[in-house]
């Protein structure tokens, strides 16, 4: 059994029970900050452009700010939920989720595991690329074109707190 781990709204870390505790979920109370050991810190995907794709993110795997107080998280369910306090969701679900990639053309997309496309930021063809995906430290989630001096291709407006959901359908 494989354990997971998901942010509350209150800054908690609820997981569920590890092959070593089968019974036991586990609730970590951690400031902000305090989340080293919990996820591999990355805080950015890469696109090559020219068609090409490198960088995906697999259902439990997140994205970190660079100061490591936000993340971008690609959920079991197959929603892409920004977090602490949820601050943007895709409002995107699946009951397959396989990836979310930036790809080659510079459009950032979630496809499940039939490899259909069920959301993206629909900036398919819209630089030369290489492109990145970025949480910045003001919480908002930008996808870049550094092939055309870091031309913003979409941006999920998420800089103030609670801010409404922006939905996006492929």
């Amino acid at each position: 059994m494989a354990r997971n781990c998901v942010w509350a709204a209150d800054g908690s870390l609820l997981c569920t029970p590890s092959p070593k505790s089968p019974s036991k979920s586990h609730i970590y109370n951690l400031e902000p900050g305090i989340r080293e050991g919990f996820a591999e810190f990355r805080d950015t995907l890469y696109g090559n452009g020219n068609g090409v794709a490198s960088d995906v993110l697999l259902p439990g795997q997140s994205l970190w700010s660079k100061d490591k107080q936000h993340f971008l998280t690609y959920q079991y369910d197959g929603n892409l939920v920004l977090t602490p306090a949820a601050v943007y969701s895709a409002d995107a679900f699946s009951d397959n989720p396989s990836r979310a990639e930036v790809q080659g053309d510079g459009n950032f997309v979630l496809y499940n595991k039939d490899n259909v496309a069920y959301w993206s930021t629909s900036t398919a063809n819209s630089g030369t690329g290489p492109f990145t995906l970025t949480v910045q430290n003001s919480r908002n989630i930008v996808l870049t074109d550094d092939g055309n001096h870091g031309t913003i291709l979409w941006d999920s407006k998420s800089t103030k707190h609670r801010q409404c959901r922006e939905r996006m359908k492929y």
